[in-house]
């Protein structure tokens, strides 16, 4: 172990450095377990935390990692984990109890930070004969530059830049020496442990491999660079055919709505110029995450220095110039056009952390940065001068351009300072006897520039998106917590629950419970578009438990659902902690339950999601079209500075003195003490302020208020005052939607359908039996979303399951006795497994035969001797 440390002690002192600074810049930043804060933020506050909690609870409460019912009435969870758990680092979560996740993501983006800094050292040691000095100065860069540290919001993409040297240093040697294992096994690792990222960075390794074999490689012959280039593709097809065991299961994920989650335009545009992408070069230089930020690509200020001294120096070739060039151009373009930057993000506009791949120019820049670091003894004096001054020229250019991110006392003054104290210390280097004290005291005054902007990077994160606490995940969820046990205590069987209060759509996988509420960015768009056609907020890539009726909550499994206030008059108390109580929907039928066919030929086509469940229930009992949601009766319209009128099918509601109060305000009559509710329709949406009672309810055509609204129960005696209140100037509507809920209608229709006994044993998330008797004519109706991947029998004789409202499954029954069981393996996993078996034997194979030709020369040249 000695000899092995004190061989490689460097990557040790590689992996502390930047992780002692980035817990540092936490440390001051008041991160667990130095104060109240944590690294929850954007996505990873609203996502990605709570599939962690799933990754936990997949091994810990013998849940699956093929399917879940936490999300979206249930999904298939590969696209998930390919996209946000199949990190090796992942099993950090497993070692932290669950009271410490927060703590445990910490821990896991700090080692990513560290082991990227670990791999860029082995690259160059082993690639560039770098000194250990040297090494350890481009790591500190590679590790905190600007990309890696915005995306600690992103951790699950880190990956890639600590695997991105080592494939790297493999195309070089495969190039140089024929070896391929390392560039399979790492590509393959690359692609298994983010596909989205892995497909940037991939590109990105074939542009290298062109280069590093045409503009440095000493191969001059064409045949013999075209033999590299089919190996390099041979080594590439090996390495997707063993990923594609999750890559294949994983394309079927996207198909459900992710590759047409957008529909972005492909006509080139330019986004950004030159000088907007030198200011993102510059140190403590942070613009947003948000469209239309610019690339991340800070990864040091003596990165500019000393690629202005790469393309000077008389040591390098103009071949290996032009070709630098060449990848520099490439960035400089995909970074310009909207074309390219879509196809580069998968054909895909990025929501929110716009040039992903932007990392990959750091890299890029880092590496022939070292190449004139290391060369330095051929610039002479004049040119040190001469780069220092004209970068200070343009940077005091860029001053001058008004980019509202750039503030002159911390990015212009700190890169004149930068400048002069580098340019200063690099003509040192290269004057002096003493390089080693030297090139210390630059390691030391580029680690001091790196925090700084690392600290930079993250407060500028937290201005715009917010770092959320540890209490305000913890105590949230520890209130939560007692609710969910006692519910786990008292019920075994298969249903659904749901919270009224949220932190995020996301809660159910925290809460480890069978939920509605969910989102990611592998979505099941379908699921998506029926629930809000019912009346649910659900659009895009969420779906959440708000715009809820007693009937969908009846319709949908969901037994159990946990308040702070009462939710109605029909569902039960059940039990009360924290402020909290958990309530019983009597009136819950099972997650499967027999229906007549009926069923199978509705479409829910009316953009009034009153008429949509009406018709629901009416189909599901086979009768014909009922009202169990009817109008409620509108006695008067009273308008506020108000008018309106008639325009292209809708009522135009307009503020007649703008400057003044205006509403409409509804005086509605309450039917039998029962259930009212209201949804307003307009495809021209315009926020509107919703009044009950004179007391504030919520913004109607808001982000995630699109939905139904609860009124509330009333007595007959009353009557009920509703206001809307326009935000904007004017608001459009095709009518005004108030119904209610005929109970006593609606209690006779669900004790209909729960006459057929049915018993359900979820024995997993993949595995489930039913049995019931039926009649001709009868199907069973599922709330399980219709995915390919579920193999379904019945009586033991295999069938297909029926798509039904384009969302979910259903089958037909023969009469008497069913025994159904389910039974769900991922599509495609079973065929990318065998592709992945095969090219594991092919590669074995190769190398085996690899080895014995070795063997076999070795074995000539002995009988020669």
């Amino acid at each position: 172990m000695k000899s092995f440390l004190k061989r490689n002690y460097i990557y040790l002192i590689a992996f502390i450095v930047p992780v002692f600074l980035l817990v540092l810049v936490y440390a001051i930043r008041g991160v667990y377990p130095f104060g109240k804060g944590s690294v929850l933020a954007l996505d990873l506050n609203a996502q990605y935390i709570y599939y962690y909690e799933a990754f936990r609870d997949a091994f810990y409460e013998g849940k699956s990692l093929f399917y879940s019912f936490s999300r979206t009435l249930g999904g298939e969870m590969v696209g998930v984990y390919a996209y946000y758990l199949a990190s090796p680092f992942s099993i950090i979560l497993l070692l932290f109890p669950k009271g410490y996740i927060t703590e445990a993501i910490a821990l896991l983006i700090i080692l990513k930070v560290g082991s990227a800094a670990v791999t860029f050292a082995i690259y160059l040691k082993l690639s560039k004969k770098a000194s250990n000095i040297h090494s350890l100065l481009f790591s500190i860069m590679y590790a905190l530059m600007s990309y890696m540290i915005v995306q600690t919001l992103n951790p699950m993409w880190l990956d890639a830049l600590i695997l991105l040297p080592i494939i790297i240093l493999a195309v070089e040697r495969l190039i140089n020496k024929g070896t391929y294992k390392l560039l399979v096994i790492t590509l393959a690792a690359l692609f298994i442990t983010n596909f989205y990222i892995g497909y940037m960075t991939g590109l990105f390794v074939f542009v290298y491999f062109i280069y590093y074999l045409f503009g440095k490689s000493k191969i001059s012959i064409i045949k013999d660079k075209f033999k590299k280039l089919l190996r390099f593709i041979g080594a590439a097809l090996l390495a997707v055919g063993l990923s594609m065991w999750l890559l294949l299961p994983t394309y079927y994920s996207l198909t459900m709505g992710k590759l047409s989650f957008t529909s972005p335009s492909f006509i080139p545009l330019q986004k950004l110029d030159l000088f907007d992408m030198f200011t993102k070069m510059l140190p403590l230089t942070y613009d947003s995450v948000n469209y239309p930020g610019y690339p991340f690509i800070f990864c040091g200020t003596i990165v500019l220095l000393l690629t202005a001294f790469y393309f000077i120096s008389k040591k390098i070739s103009p071949k290996e110039k032009i070709a630098a060039a060449s990848v520099i151009a490439i960035f400089v373009i995909s970074f310009s056009v909207s074309t390219i930057d879509l196809v580069l993000h998968g054909f895909q506009a990025p929501n929110w952390l716009n040039y992903r791949y932007s990392y990959i120019l750091s890299f890029f820049l880092l590496i022939i940065a070292y190449e004139a670091f290391s060369k330095i003894n051929s610039i002479n004096k004049k040119t040190f001068t001469k780069v220092g001054l004209s970068l200070i020229f343009i940077i005091a250019m860029i001053g001058k351009l008004n980019y509202e991110f750039i503030i002159a006392e911390r990015n212009i003054w700190a890169s004149f300072l930068m400048i002069f104290i580098l340019t200063l210390l690099l003509y040192l280097l290269k004057n002096t006897t003493k390089t080693r004290l030297v090139s210390i005291i630059i390691v030391v005054v580029v680690a001091i520039e790196m925090f700084g902007n690392a600290y930079v990077m993250i407060d500028g994160a937290n201005t715009e998106v917010y770092y959320s606490d540890r209490p305000s995940y913890r105590e949230y969820f520890d209130r939560l917590y007692p609710l969910v046990d006692y519910i786990n205590e008292l019920d075994d069987g298969f249903y659904r629950s749901e919270t009224v209060l949220r932190r995020t759509v996301n809660d159910p996988m925290a809460l480890g419970i069978n939920g509605i509420s969910h989102s990611s960015s592998t979505l099941n768009s379908v699921v998506i578009d029926m629930l809000h056609q019912l009346g649910f907020a659900s659009q895009e890539h969420w779906s959440q438990y708000k715009g809820t009726t007693a009937l969908t909550d009846a319709i949908f499994g969901i037994k159990y659902i946990i308040s702070e206030k009462k939710i109605n008059n029909i569902y039960k108390p059940l039990y009360s902690e924290n402020d909290l109580t958990v309530y019983e929907n009597q009136y819950v039928l099972p997650i499967a339950f027999v229906a007549d066919d009926n069923y199978l030929n509705i479409k829910l086509d009316s953009t009034d999601p009153f008429i949509n469940q009406n018709l629901l229930l009416s189909a599901l009992l086979g009768q014909e079209y009922t009202e169990y949601f009817k109008l409620l009766t509108i006695r008067e319209i009273v308008f506020e500075n108000m008018v309106g009128s008639q325009q292209d099918g809708y009522v135009v509601y307009n503020a007649i003195t703008p400057d003044l109060n205006a509403h409409i305000e509804y005086i509605l009559e309450p039917k039998d003490n029962n259930e009212i509710y209201m949804y307003l329709y307009s495809e021209y949406p315009r926020k509107v302020n919703i009044w009950l009672n004179k007391e504030y309810v919520d913004t109607f055509f808001d982000y995630s208020s699109t939905c139904i609204m609860p009124l509330g129960s009333h007595p007959d005696s009353e009557t009920i005052s509703l206001i809307t209140t326009p935000i904007e100037v004017d608001y459009y509507l095709t009518n005004n939607m108030f119904y209610y809920l005929d109970t006593k209608l609606y209690e006779t229709a669900i004790a209909k359908l729960k006459q057929n006994n049915i018993a359900i044993n979820k024995l997993s998330e993949t595995h489930i039996t039913i049995s019931t008797m039926a009649n001709e004519n009868d199907i069973l109706f599922t709330s399980i979303p219709y995915e390919k991947g579920w193999t379904i029998t019945i009586n033991g004789e295999k069938i297909k399951a029926i798509e039904t409202i384009d969302s979910l499954m259903a089958f037909k029954l023969s009469s008497g006795q069913q025994n159904i069981e389910l039974r769900f393996i991922p599509h495609g996993f079973i065929v990318g497994s065998v592709i992945s078996l095969l090219s594991l034997l092919g590669f074995m194979f190769l190398f085996y035969i690899k080895k014995k030709k070795k063997n076999k020369k070795k074995e000539s040249k002995k009988q020669k001797i």
